[in-house]
Parts: C-alpha cells; sequence; structure tokens
C-alpha cells in the first residue's frame, strides 16, 4: 500500500510523492525472486482461468467505480516461452522450465473502452520477441541437439477486461473529495488475438565457412520437408491478470502477467521429424540438424546420445514433439491515461 501524508501542502505535492512511492513499490518486488516464482507457478495453472474469473467475478473488497472510461495506454515487459528449444521438462508442462536468460523484449499499445464500469473492452497492438537456444539446456540431448531460433511476432486483437476486486480510497483522500480518490485493482482478462511470426535461426556449426554469422527465415526453407510452408498468421488465446493502481481515475500504473495458447507448434520451427537431407536445400540441410561430434565431446555426458540420435534415420528420428503446440508468455508494467469517463450511477456488479 502507497501511503501519503494526509497534510501534505497541494495536491500536485501529494501526486507526485504518490508516483514516487509507487515506482519504489513496483521496483522492489520485480525484484524480488519470491514474485516472479509465484507468478510463474501461478500461469502455469492458466487452464483454471476461465473458473478463477468467474469466483473473483462475484467478489470485491469494496464497490467498485461508477464510471466508465476511454482509456489509452503502453506496456513494457519481457517474454519467454515454452516449446521444444531450450528448457528441461518433456513435454514441457509449466513455466517453471522458463530460462529467465531467454527472456526477450515485449513492448506495445492499447486503447480501452469502459462497456460497464467494470468492464472493458481492450484493443492492443504489440511487439513480442521470443527465442530459445538448446545450449541454455541442462539437459544433455538438447544441448547435443544443438538448435536454436528467434522470433519476433506482431500481436493484434481483443481482450475483455473485468474488475474482479477493489479496494478504494488506498490514500485517504477520497473522503473529502472523491475524484481524489486512489483505488487498488485486479483486473483478469482473456481474449483473442492475430499474431504474424517469422522465426529464423543461426547456423553455429561451419567447419566449412560457408554460412555467413546471421540469423537465416525458417519458414520458407521447409527444414522438416513439408509440402506446404506453415502459415505465417496464427491465432492465439491470451489469458492473465493485471494488479493496477488507478490515481485518481486519472493515471493508472500496473503489472500484467499473461499466457499465451497457441495453435500451432511451429512458433521455434521445430515439431516433427528429421528430413531426408537430400530433399533438402543446402542451407536448409546446415539449418535442420546442426549436432556434431565436436559438441557431444564437449558435452561429455552418455545421456547426449551420439550424432545419429540427432539426425534423419530411415526409421525416422523426431527432433521435437508434434503432440504438443508452442506457447509464450509476458510479464509487463502498464502505464495509461484515462481520456474521459462516464457516470454511469451506482452499481450492483
Amino acid at each position: 500500500m502507497v501511503l501519503i501524508p494526509r497534510n501534505s501542502a497541494h495536491p500536485d505535492c501529494q501526486l507526485k510523492f504518490q508516483l514516487k512511492n509507487l515506482w519504489k513499490f513496483i521496483f522492489t518486488y520485480l525484484n524480488s525472486a519470491k514474485l516472479l516464482h509465484y507468478i510463474a507457478r501461478m500461469m502455469s495453472m492458466h487452464k483454471y482461468f476461465i473458473v478463477f474469473a468467474s469466483l473473483l467475478g462475484g467478489f470485491s473488497v469494496a464497490t467498485g467505480q461508477k464510471t466508465v472510461d476511454l482509456e489509452a495506454g503502453l506496456v513494457l515487459g519481457g517474454a519467454n516461452y515454452l516449446g521444444e528449444i531450450g528448457g528441461v521438462y518433456e513435454p514441457r508442462p509449466s513455466l517453471l522450465d522458463i530460462r529467465m536468460d531467454q527472456t526477450s523484449p515485449a513492448v506495445g499499445g492499447f486503447f480501452t473502452v469502459g462497456i460497464h464500469p467494470r468492464v472493458g473492452i481492450k484493443t492492443s497492438v504489440n511487439y513480442v520477441q521470443i527465442k530459445g537456444d538448446d545450449a541454455a539446456s541442462s539437459d544433455a540431448a538438447r544441448r547435443a541437439r544443438n538448435l536454436n531460433f528467434r522470433n519476433r511476432m506482431i500481436e493484434f486483437g481483443l481482450t475483455a477486461e473485468i474488475t474482479a476486486a477493489t479496494i478504494q480510497d488506498l490514500t485517504h483522500e477520497g473522503s473529502s473529495n472523491p475524484s481524489f480518490s486512489t483505488n487498488l485493482e485486479l483486473n483478469v482478462f482473456g481474449g483473442l488475438f492475430g499474431v504474424l511470426h517469422n522465426p529464423m535461426a543461426r547456423i553455429t556449426y561451419d567447419p566449412n565457412n560457408m554460412w555467413e554469422d546471421r540469423y537465416y527465415e525458417l519458414r520458407p526453407l521447409r527444414t522438416e520437408g513439408q509440402i506446404e510452408e506453415y502459415s505465417k498468421l496464427i491465432a492465439v488465446v491470451p489469458v492473465g491478470f493485471g494488479l493496477h493502481i488507478n490515481v485518481r481515475n486519472t493515471w493508472k500504473f500496473g503489472i500484467e502477467a499473461s499466457y499465451r495458447t497457441t495453435f500451432t507448434d511451429y512458433l521455434d520451427d521445430i515439431s516433427g521429424q528429421y528430413a531426408d537431407p537430400n530433399s533438402l536445400d543446402p542451407l536448409a540441410r546446415a539449418l535442420s540438424s546442426q549436432s556434431n561430434e565436436y559438441i557431444i565431446a564437449l558435452i561429455n555426458d552418455p545421456a547426449s546420445g551420439s550424432v545419429s540420435n540427432h539426425q534423419y534415420s530411415e526409421g525416422g528420428t523426431y527432433r521435437g514433439n508434434p503432440l504438443t503446440n508452442d506457447g509464450y508468455g509476458t510479464v509487463q508494467f502498464t502505464i495509461s491515461r484515462v481520456l474521459k469517463s462516464i457516470n454511469k450511477g451506482n452499481s450492483r456488479f
């Protein structure tokens, strides 16, 4: 809770003091390993989101705001992914399997239209990058596979946001002037995004110096011998929760955690089996299988297997898991400005 002395001289001074303490509060808890671990555990249970939202939808610490808002804002934070590359578990069951050193930027903007004092429809456009590297895995077999990827994505779509619980008037200023009230709000949300994605990878094993040291687009190469390229446009379902401080219904500051369920297994370009190298062009061949004797010798672990365990065979060799789709999540700070408030009177919802 952020407190402001009741006898502060001027409302502007109070607001500056409040914002200073708000940022101190946010960054103190951002650096807390316990908070990050807690968020990871909560987000791994995203399949219970609908039940969670339904239960909270009927609860409020105090009667919510009586206005609907039009607001615009920005988000800034990080993203991480769950898929075949990196990590430890197979299949990867929860966000506890993420590697923090693979976190990448996630930024964007949004515009929210209130349709009820506790419900808003948010239009979002985001830039999200995810990446993974078998070299960063603690699993010997994945390190021996030696694949990597980066995917820079553009998200666009709608989410419905519900103010599930509210603690009103944190600074006790609203008793004398309701417009000075500062509230703490817990929101839950879900929706549908379209995502433009384009996985790329580097060639890390090039003993003959045939290739440039840069990222190559993977989708056109059909590295698993696909008949057609997988789609560049996919649908994802974002669900999550956020904690926001609403300062006098003018500025809102918060932190949100969200997980995106996807309907593709190709965010990292890996899903099924190694393709016959004779059916691939030289660049696709170099990118699809990068295991080699040198990296296996460095790993020096029998669990890594041999090169033959990580390349094409006539009987078929899996380089991914086609039974599970990829997913990714974000943790972001938000800042927004209320552009207009419309009084709706008393609301019991």
